[in-house]
């Protein structure tokens, strides 16, 4: 495999380029630094049903127990929330709940391999979990787009606000006594 790296392989390499990650890779080690280092293997279903009765069930499996000291691993977890609350990654944040992740934003190669042949090609995307403090969720969200602007958090970063939202407010139960006016009598 090293046949085809160039001289500037390795470093470039160090920030993402060059290498083919598949974007369930990218969520399952996330899940793991929000699950306190716990890699885990991607689940898609957990059960499956006919006629309201269950057939099969998958059990969650974990592939490794630990993947690092606590140590660095709250470090990354305080970082990923950065990310969202001060830096670029600010649009996949929420006002009702934290938010961790990591923007990306990389040019693509064309065909032979340029950079240079015309309209500049970008992958972009986001990756994060919530909620930040009790994280229940992880997601991902990539795109493929042509020209400026380019930008993984200004982009992917609202589609990934807007997915947490959602979710999120599935879950709210409103009390309906929250909502009664207090400051006028009813009237019969």
């Amino acid at each position: 495999q090293y046949i085809n790296w160039s001289k500037t392989t390795l470093p470039w390499m160090s920030i993402g380029y060059e290498t083919q990650i598949p974007p369930i890779f990218t969520v399952a080690f996330y899940n793991a630094i929000a699950n306190n280092g716990r890699f885990m293997q991607p689940r898609f279903v957990k059960e499956i049903q006919k006629d309201g009765v269950t057939v099969k069930t998958y059990d969650p499996v974990c592939l490794i127990e630990k993947i690092c000291h606590d140590e660095p691993l709250h470090k990354i977890q305080a970082i990923l929330e950065g990310v969202v609350s001060r830096g670029l990654g600010k649009k996949a944040g929420s006002k009702s709940f934290k938010v961790a992740g990591k923007t990306g934003t990389a040019q693509i190669a064309d065909e032979n391999g340029s950079y240079k042949s015309g309209t500049v090609r970008y992958w972009l995307s986001f990756c994060g979990y919530f909620p930040y403090e009790n994280p229940e969720y992880t997601c991902i969200v990539c795109l493929k787009k042509r020209g400026l602007p380019a930008s993984g958090g200004g982009m992917c970063g609202v589609v990934f606000h807007n997915i947490s939202e959602g979710i999120m407010a599935k879950k709210l139960k409103h009390n309906v006594e929250v909502a009664r006016d207090s400051t006028s009598s009813p009237i019969p």
